[in-house]
């Protein structure tokens, strides 16, 4: 489905598969199947996570409206799972409580009609990581989109501001960091925060890479830069023993995921995901 107005000044938003969606069917039995034998091993004595862990961090895209009731049913997941916290509550170690935290990227407007109702009806915050330069102005006769979708007018992501959702930077234009000179990758941080900090009264102190794209200078340059803490896209535990301090992980969720495999993300299940991932990425670098 394209994008379309159905009456002047109203944009509709697409109802096709939203981005970040599934694997092919044979790779997610796979995952399923892994994620299934780790939860297991996670219910011997002594492997409590919440005694490990602090919890883990959702990454969500896009609500489609024909998604809402699916959407709807994950957070009641959620409520059953553990507790909702925001991603300033994740910072820490393990204390016993396992939390867990909803993000959102790209700033897209079926975060405001489809996916905030939801998320207000049952108290649950959210971080929106939003592209500064994609926002629009509520009378433009011609606006953003990112990837196909409508994008937030700065207005609704202004609307964030002093309630229990957050809002950190995506970037200015939503590029791969690691291919961009360091005084560009400057740019991309100090501009994107200055323009939603303008938006939202606020300081803006949190980014979310594209594409899930960093490495090690990027995120000094983050640091450099004035931002405490980033997010990548490895579906890594938080607060565990080994978890970096400045980098946190976060694992992909979509509103067509299968129950069992919400359930399992949730419980933290999907984490060897980002350890196959790092173990790839070893092997790559010394091949």
């Amino acid at each position: 489905m394209f994008l379309t107005r159905a009456s002047a000044g109203e944009v509709v938003i697409p109802n096709n598969t939203t981005k970040g969606s599934q694997d092919p069917l044979p790779h997610r039995l796979v995952k399923v199947g892994l994620s299934i034998l780790l939860a297991g091993w996670d219910r011997l004595p002594g492997r409590r996570l919440a005694d490990r862990a602090r919890g883990v961090i959702l990454l969500y895209h896009d609500v489609p409206p024909a998604e809402q009731a699916r959407f709807g049913r994950q957070l009641d997941q959620l409520l059953a799972a553990g507790k909702p916290a925001s991603c300033d509550d994740m910072v820490g170690r393990a204390d016993g409580i396992w939390r867990l935290a909803i993000t959102f990227d790209d700033g897209l407007l079926s975060f405001d009609r489809v996916a905030r109702p939801e998320l207000d009806s049952r108290l649950i915050g959210a971080s929106m990581f939003a592209i500064s330069r994609l926002l629009r102005d509520a009378d433009e006769d011609a606006f953003p989109t990112h990837e196909g979708r409508p994008t937030m007018t700065r207005a609704a992501l202004a609307s964030l501001a002093h309630t229990r959702h957050q809002v950190g930077s995506h970037g200015l234009q939503h590029l791969r960091l690691s291919l961009l000179e360091d005084d560009d990758v400057r740019t991309e941080f100090r501009e994107s925060m200055r323009e939603l900090e303008e938006i939202m009264g606020e300081p803006v102190t949190t980014f979310a890479f594209p594409y899930g794209d960093w490495n090690r200078t990027t995120v000094e340059l983050a640091r450099e830069c004035g931002y405490e803490r980033v997010y990548s896209v490895n579906p890594d535990l938080v607060g565990a023993a080994r978890s970096d301090p400045f980098v946190f992980g976060r694992i992909v969720v979509s509103p067509t995921d299968w129950p069992i495999e919400t359930w399992l993300k949730l419980r933290g299940s999907y984490r060897w995901v980002a350890r196959w991932s790092h173990f790839k990425a070893r092997l790559g670098e010394r091949g």
